[in-house]
């Protein structure tokens, strides 16, 4: 299944600029947290200015969905985190994040 990231509504003009600064955000979330099983979906909201509220979504099915995780950030205008309440710490597995996963990935032919 892949993972699906969730922004905030924007005004279109400047959706396609707040959407690579989602990106990379949820990004470096995923990177520093690790994978948890289950991943359903990363919520990246822009609260006002650079601060932003990010939920990391689990579940096996829509059934039973929970937030596993809320960070409440400050990034700057590329997205970078500068920083995290609460911090982000390594919880799952040592692999980074390698990005949204497709519905092939893993199968055999």
């Amino acid at each position: 299944m892949p993972v699906e990231r969730l922004h905030a509504s924007e005004a279109p003009a400047a959706n396609a600029d707040h959407s690579k600064v989602f990106d990379t955000i949820s990004t470096q979330v995923l990177q520093s947290l690790g994978e948890p099983d289950h991943l359903h979906s990363v919520n990246v909201r822009r609260l006002w200015g650079q601060r932003f509220r990010v939920n990391i979504y689990v579940g096996r099915d829509a059934s039973a969905i929970t937030v596993a995780h809320s960070y409440f950030l400050v990034a700057d205008a590329e997205g970078k985190i500068i920083s995290s309440d609460p911090v982000i710490k390594r919880t799952y597995g040592i692999e980074m994040f390698r990005g949204p996963r497709t519905a092939m990935e893993g199968q055999t032919p």
